[in-house]
């Protein structure tokens, strides 16, 4: 099991990203075009496919946990953006600015020798909150 995070609609992005491996996901294409691809946010300026991730549920539990143990009003403020905030649509600006003002206080909470879990779970909020900030692209946290 996975927890998703990303751009929604991806198979409309793909038609517009040259050569993007989604298009074809059963021919097993290359992903060159994803490091040039400005909808890759998980991995930017790698051939990976970054316009969406899936975190392992064990990541995730553990995140939460180190969150609620490091900052247990944020973890609470995250339980909040995930009962109703998960997908930002057309009109999400805000709730999109509450994730990464989340993800940036929990980044910055964290040891520089701090938990990988908690890292990743933080990093990928804030770059797809910012992503759909700048493209007013819908996306999906942690669903």
């Amino acid at each position: 099991m996975s927890i998703t995070s990303g751009f929604e609609g991806r198979e409309a992005l793909a038609e517009e990203v040259p050569d993007c491996p989604l298009r074809h996901p059963e021919r097993q294409p290359h992903q060159n075009a994803c490091a040039r691809c400005a909808y890759n946010r998980a991995h930017p300026g790698n051939a990976v496919i970054g316009c969406f991730v899936r975190t392992p549920y064990p990541v995730y539990e553990a995140a939460l946990k180190g969150l609620a143990e490091r900052a247990p009003d944020d973890r609470r403020e995250l339980d909040l953006l995930l009962t109703g905030n998960q997908s930002l649509g057309s009109q999400n600006a805000e709730a999109a600015k509450r994730w990464l003002d989340l993800a940036q206080r929990w980044f910055a909470a964290l040891p520089p020798e701090g938990d990988d879990a908690e890292r990743e779970v933080a990093i990928i909020i804030a770059r797809f909150a910012r992503a759909y900030l700048e493209t007013r692209k819908p996306v999906q946290l942690l669903a």
